[in-house]
């Protein structure tokens, strides 16, 4: 049971590491022009919370803080916990087995 806690968590944590680093490599303009994949959005045309947090979160990893707060005021927070989730894996000790 142990073992299996440890493997989800730190595939979590790989799962945020490479998602802030995809953002950060792929320039804003593409993530910009990508569809859009929200489906309340879709389907009833109306913006979720989580609407612009990707293009927000790639703004902000580029140091556009202004447009970020723009697309979503929750990336900023999102980021903190990504890279938090990322960081946890340099810092949390491994579970004795």
């Amino acid at each position: 049971m142990v073992r299996d806690v440890h493997f989800a968590i730190k595939w979590l944590q790989w799962l945020c590491a490479a998602a802030l680093v995809a953002l950060a490599i792929v320039p804003t303009r593409v993530v910009e022009s990508g569809p859009n994949v929200c489906l309340v959005r879709r389907f009833f045309g109306v913006e979720c919370l989580g609407c612009g947090m990707t293009r927000g979160i790639s703004q902000l990893l580029h140091g556009h803080w202004h447009t970020a707060l723009a697309y979503n005021r929750g990336s900023v927070a999102i980021s903190l916990t990504l890279l938090s989730v990322a960081l946890s894996a340099l810092v949390l000790p491994r579970p004795k087995t």
